[in-house]
C-alpha cells in the first residue's frame, strides 16, 4: 500500500497594509536567478544523493521555480502626509480632504514652533533670574567674609570665600553655556 505524498502547507496570504502593497509583476524570474538557484539545488542535492538522482531533482526543482519563488517588490511610503495614490483615494472619497490634512499639518507644525519659542523665552528668563539672585548672593557671600575678618576669623573668612566663590563662578558659568534643546520625539528636527 502506497502513502500518499504529504501536501506541502500553505499559509493563507494576508493582505499587504496599505504602506506596503505588492506591485503586479508577471512572475517570470531572470535567467540568472533561475541559474543561480538551479546550481545551488544541484551542489545541495549531490552531496545527499546520487549524481544522476540530483540531476533529475534539480530539473524537476527547477522546472517548478515560479511556483516555489515568487519575486515581488513592496512600495512604502513614511512621512507625515499620505503617498500621492493614497492622497488621490482620499481626495475621491471625500473632496476637500486633502486640503484639510495639509491644513492641520500646518497647524501642527505652527504649535510645535510656537511651543519651542515658549520653551526659549522660559529659558532665557531662568537664565536672568538665576544671574540676578547669583549676584545677590555673591555681595552677601563678600558681606559675610568682610565681617568674619573683622571678628577676627581670617580662616574661616578665607574657607567660607573659597567655596562660596567657587560655586558661584561655576553657576555663572553654567548660566551663559547655551543649553541643550532636546527635540521631541516624532517631530522634524529641520536637518535634512
Amino acid at each position: 500500500m502506497k502513502k500518499p505524498k504529504p501536501q506541502p502547507s500553505r499559509r493563507p496570504e494576508r493582505p499587504a497594509p496599505d504602506s506596503e502593497r505588492p506591485i503586479e509583476s508577471n512572475n517570470q524570474l531572470p535567467i540568472e536567478v533561475k541559474e543561480s538557484l538551479s546550481k545551488v539545488f544541484q551542489d545541495s542535492l549531490q552531496e545527499i544523493l546520487p549524481p544522476e538522482k540530483a540531476r533529475q531533482a534539480t530539473e524537476r526543482l527547477t522546472a517548478h521555480l515560479p511556483q516555489i519563488v515568487k519575486i515581488t517588490a513592496t512600495k512604502t511610503h513614511i512621512g507625515p502626509m499620505p503617498s500621492v495614490e493614497v492622497a488621490a483615494g482620499y481626495e475621491q472619497l471625500l473632496p476637500g480632504s486633502i486640503e484639510r490634512m495639509f491644513k492641520m499639518a500646518e497647524r501642527d507644525q505652527e504649535a510645535y514652533i510656537e511651543s519651542h519659542a515658549e520653551k526659549l523665552r522660559r529659558d532665557d528668563r531662568f537664565r536672568l533670574f538665576s544671574l540676578t539672585y547669583g549676584g545677590f548672593a555673591l555681595i552677601a557671600i563678600l558681606a559675610v567674609v568682610i565681617l568674619l575678618v573683622k571678628m577676627g576669623q581670617p580662616w574661616v573668612a578665607a574657607s567660607v570665600a573659597g567655596l562660596g566663590v567657587t560655586g558661584i563662578i561655576a553657576a555663572f558659568v553654567n548660566a551663559w553655556r547655551p543649553s541643550k534643546v532636546q527635540e521631541p520625539k516624532g517631530k522634524p528636527s529641520g536637518k535634512g
